[in-house]
Parts: structure tokens; C-alpha cells; sequence
């Protein structure tokens, strides 16, 4: 999935962004046969290991977001060291020769009161491998996992100009629950 239909406007600019959200018991889930009809291997992300290869499938993937595809190694490592960082609730997909072709993040938001909210946190594909479900299949993973977590409400933000992921967030399930306006940072190379 490409990361954005239009380049989104230089930092300092003001940006809409969709928190879109769904109760998982009423998550319509179709386990797609994608990732294994086609070669497609899923791991848990190793820490140290696989830094520089996911950092390269970010940058590709978000290469027109003004925060996401510039993140450094300094900006993920500040990411993981955030407490709520699972290295296995972060899934890299690879594909049938090796390459990296996308990965799903998600991400556990403090307990308030008995609800149990997950995020997916981050959805991205490779350039080269956009446009063939993978995205989707990426994502009913993510939702999958939280539903053996025992996750009670599933959330994803979302740029308001990224019809294609507000598309696919929609035939999962996901409606919009709030709109909120950024202002558009752009996170330095270290």
C-alpha cells in the first residue's frame, strides 16, 4: 500500500489526521490465503538485526510523508524504547526470494477501565510489491494478533488524504471516530 496519494505539504503546514476504530468483536475478519498462496513468510522483528532493513522499507514506503519516512535509527530506537514496543507484535513479511515486502506494528494503549485498546500502529509495503492484497493481508494480521491478545477495541490513525488505506481501513471495519489537525513535522537524519 503507498503510504500517500499526494505529497503531503511541507513542515510547518497544518495536516488532518483520522483516528478510525472498531470493536474487534465486530471486526469482519476473511483470513486471506494471500500470504501463503503466494510464498510470503512472516517473522517477528529482531531488534539489532533487522534495524537497517526496516528502516529502508520505511523510507521507501513513506517516502511522501512529512514524519514517517524520515525517521533515523535514533527515531525508531526512541520508538522502541517506549515501554509499549513487543518486538512480537512487530511482523516483517518477506517474499519469496528474501526480500523484504512489508510489515505490521501493532501497539497496546494503557487499560482504561476493562477496555483493552491496540493500535496498528504501522502498516507499510514495498514499493515493488504495492497492489497485489498485501496490505490488506498485513493488516487482518494485525487484527488477528489482537484478537489472541484479547485486544477489546483496535484504532489506526491515518492521514485524511490516504484514500487508499481509509479504504482498506473501511472494508475491515474501522470507521472514523475522530479528526484531529497536526502540524506537520519533518524528524531530522541523525
Amino acid at each position: 500500500m503507498k503510504a500517500q496519494d499526494s505529497t503531503l505539504e511541507s513542515p510547518g503546514t497544518v495536516r488532518e489526521l483520522w483516528l478510525m476504530k472498531q470493536e474487534i468483536s465486530e471486526l469482519a475478519l476473511n483470513s486471506s490465503t494471500l500470504l501463503s498462496e503466494n510464498g510470503f513468510q512472516l517473522r517477528s522483528f529482531i531488534l539489532g538485526e533487522d534495524d537497517g532493513t526496516w528502516l529502508s522499507l520505511n523510507a521507501q514506503s513513506f517516502k511522501d510523508h512529512p514524519e514517517q519516512g524520515s525517521w533515523s535509527h535514533q527515531t525508531f530506537l526512541e520508538k522502541v524504547n517506549e515501554g509499549w514496543f513487543n518486538p512480537e507484535r512487530f511482523l516483517l513479511c518477506f517474499d519469496d526470494v528474501g526480500q523484504i515486502a512489508g510489515c505490521v506494528w501493532n501497539k497496546e494503549h494503557p487499560i482504561e477501565g476493562r477496555n483493552r485498546v491496540g493500535e496498528l500502529f504501522l502498516l507499510c509495503v514495498s514499493p515493488s510489491h504495492q497492489g497485489c492484497g498485501l496490505g490488506k493481508s498485513l493488516a487482518e494480521k494485525s487484527l488477528e494478533m489482537m484478537i489472541t491478545d484479547e485486544i477489546s477495541t483496535a484504532i489506526v490513525y491515518t492521514d485524511a488524504n490516504n484514500l487508499r488505506a481509509i479504504a482498506l481501513y473501511r472494508s475491515l471495519g474501522f470507521q472514523l471516530n475522530s479528526i484531529q489537525h497536526v502540524e506537520n513535522k519533518k524528524v531530522s537524519f541523525l
